[in-house]
């Protein structure tokens, strides 16, 4: 026989300890009762029957912390959830097998087809940003969704985060976000997921702002010659002036091409192939780039610099003997940074460090190098990257047209291009300051009265 009466705080504190464990079931709200344990524990509890399932009872907390009205409110609350069809029960079942956020993200990088440079990206951004993968971003991180069901996701959770990452590089910050947003349709189109949280509008984005920064013409050229050296008698590289110098030959002659072609240096420059370069044509072929596969005309000065390149891969470089203060180190010659019988024979710029203490056979880092030549050309410090910018603007100075500029440099939308004019306008102040000089300061001027 079921026991009833109405719970109040006196009926549940009479309520005996008995060697087997029983129920009392209230009176005001049907399935509510309190169930007291062989140990004296009490507790509210809630029996219902989910829809297509067996009766299940669900605790509403302590007896001891909350009061017989506050457990039938809730009790209350729970039935006319499962009422509407929002059953907490079978909610909390269905989230038990959803997908989480990390498990989302593994399963879209595989099946979602990105071209290799845009992969990467994308896994750099939620490998250091989502997934918690590497170490030297989580003091960066102090909050994390990675383990968090998709479902339960939400728009303060991500702006949360958005903040978290903009304050090391706000452009990553906005392209993380974007990056979920197509992730997260792409769990609507699968039926994963309902409504995309990521309801980010245009003002909720940081505002990235464009360096404007550029190398003169002067201070470019200054920089070409710092970086590229000729020996006039061998018509090959001249090592010894890069021994004298300090600079690391390989590092320094793709400095240059950087500043002769005006392609990304990081993607388009340093993983350079021989097979890439088409003699007769003077072309350049990429299979992947930002924009996808393209081919670009190769300056002169750049086809030069690999000509030289290649009549000194076979040299022995001449090393100089140097004084310590406990030894003395003797002339000697060692293979040339291009005598090699490796993967990094079909590089243009090889890497020394490969295969020990790198795996790519290609340079992928050339910031030491760039900051001792700025310093040997007494130029304050630019990020490389502005050698592309640079290198296009001038190109627009001397053609006056959009169309060539927006086709080397590989843009696919003409507003791209268009930062390039606002860049080419430095010029106006010069312009009309040399206006200025020519006007004649000592004509007669007629005072009206």
């Amino acid at each position: 026989m079921i026991k009833r009466e109405r719970l109040t705080e006196a009926t549940i504190k009479k309520l005996p300890r008995l060697d087997k464990r029983y129920r009392v079931h209230d009176t005001e709200v049907k399935g509510l009762f309190v169930q007291v344990q062989t140990t004296g524990h009490k507790s509210f509890k809630l029996q219902y029957r989910p829809k297509g399932k067996n009766p299940i009872a669900v605790s509403l907390g302590d007896c001891a912390m909350i009061s017989a009205a506050a457990a039938r409110l809730r009790a209350k609350n729970i039935q006319a959830k499962v009422w509407t069809g929002d059953d907490p029960y079978l909610i909390k079942k269905s989230l038990e097998s959803e997908m989480t956020l990390h498990q989302l993200a593994e399963e879209y990088l595989k099946v979602r087809r990105f071209k290799p440079k845009t992969l990467e990206h994308i896994k750099s951004c939620f490998e250091c940003w989502l997934l918690d993968k590497n170490a030297a971003f989580r003091k960066y991180i102090n909050y994390s969704i990675k383990d968090k069901r998709i479902s339960k996701i939400n728009l303060k959770e991500l702006k949360q985060i958005h903040n978290q990452i903009g304050l090391k590089s706000k452009y990553t910050a906005n392209r993380t976000i974007k990056y979920l947003r197509a992730m997260f349709n792409y769990a609507i189109e699968n039926g994963y997921l309902k409504i995309n949280p990521v309801a980010f509008k245009a003002r909720d984005f940081f505002e990235e702002k464009q360096s404007n920064q550029i190398f003169s013409e002067e201070k470019r050229e200054r920089i070409m010659q710092a970086a590229f050296n000729l020996d006039h008698r061998t018509n090959k590289i001249n090592y010894r002036y890069y021994q004298d110098n300090d600079l690391d030959v390989v590092a320094s002659v793709a400095i240059y091409a950087a500043l002769a072609m005006g392609r990304r240096y990081k993607s388009e420059i340093l993983n350079l192939r021989w097979d890439q370069i088409n003699w007769d044509l003077k072309k350049v072929y990429y299979d992947d780039t930002k924009v996808g596969q393209k081919n670009y005309s190769i300056p002169e000065r750049a086809i030069n610099l690999f000509e030289t390149i290649q009549r000194s891969r076979n040299e022995l470089v001449h090393v100089k003997g140097k004084m310590y203060k406990t030894k003395k180190i003797a002339p000697t010659t060692k293979t040339g940074p291009w005598r090699t019988n490796d993967d990094r024979r079909e590089y243009i710029f090889p890497s020394a460090q490969y295969p020990n203490r790198s795996s790519a056979p290609y340079l992928q880092e050339v910031r030491a190098t760039w900051k001792r030549l700025l310093e040997m050309c007494n130029i304050n410090y630019l990020p490389l990257k502005q050698a592309r910018h640079s290198l296009l603007t001038l190109l627009y100075r001397k053609t006056k047209n959009l169309e060539v500029v927006r086709q080397y440099a590989g843009h696919t939308d003409i507003k791209t291009t268009m930062r390039y004019l606002k860049l080419a306008d430095v010029d106006v102040e010069k312009g009309l300051n040399e206006l200025d000089k020519d006007f004649k300061t000592d004509q007669k001027v007629i005072r009206l009265t």
